[in-house]
């Protein structure tokens, strides 16, 4: 090529990435791939849980590779994208890690301070560890989690939660009836 030619390229969509990505994915796994998206609206909010899950799914406990939430600002445009907090388990789909741990339920509760977005979690398993919760503002940010590496949640671990959740004027009791499901499989509607 001389000084004179001009090299000429596309830069690819992000929507066109992430289809190349997770067809990509597919082939290397072996195992086809769908994603997900669900939509919760709070105030001016809106967030989306994006789930990456296999075709052949489990509906008690789906495989999946990943998930994400993003946050939204419908008056500023503005939005985040938050991993979701369920780890890779020791489960496999294909060459990716299975994820061990699912955002299955959330909320839209408010506080002192205005609104917040509770995200509950699950593996799957019945143990005091195999749930956990986490709350975001609306800007995406976590403000408090009761999810802990250990086997077992440790007075002291809960007593902080509990005051915290107390200092953001969270809803006390919990609030159960508050919480809808994240929408993982394909067929859910």
């Amino acid at each position: 090529m001389n000084a004179k030619e001009v090299v000429s390229f596309k830069v690819m969509s992000l929507p066109s990435f992430v289809i190349l990505f997770l067809l990509l994915v597919s082939v290397a796994s072996g195992e086809e791939l769908y994603t997900r998206t669900d939509e919760l609206s709070c105030g001016d909010a809106k967030v989306q849980a994006v789930t990456t899950c296999t075709e052949e799914t489990n509906p008690y406990f789906p495989r999946c590779t990943g998930q994400h939430f993003i946050f939204s600002n419908q008056r500023g445009r503005t939005s985040v994208r938050v991993k979701a907090s369920g780890e890779p388990g020791d489960d496999r789909i294909g060459t990716m890690p299975a994820l061990g741990g699912l955002a299955g339920n959330w909320a839209c509760v408010k506080g002192k301070a205005g609104l917040y977005i509770l995200i509950d979690y699950w593996t799957g398993g019945n143990c005091e560890t195999c749930e956990w919760c986490e709350v975001f503002d609306l800007k995406g940010r976590k403000v408090l989690t009761d999810k802990t590496d250990k086997y077992v949640k440790t007075d002291r671990e809960m007593v902080r939660f509990n005051k915290k959740w107390d200092s953001l004027g969270l809803p006390d009791p919990w609030p159960e009836d508050s919480f809808i499901s994240i929408k993982v499989l394909k067929t859910d509607r």
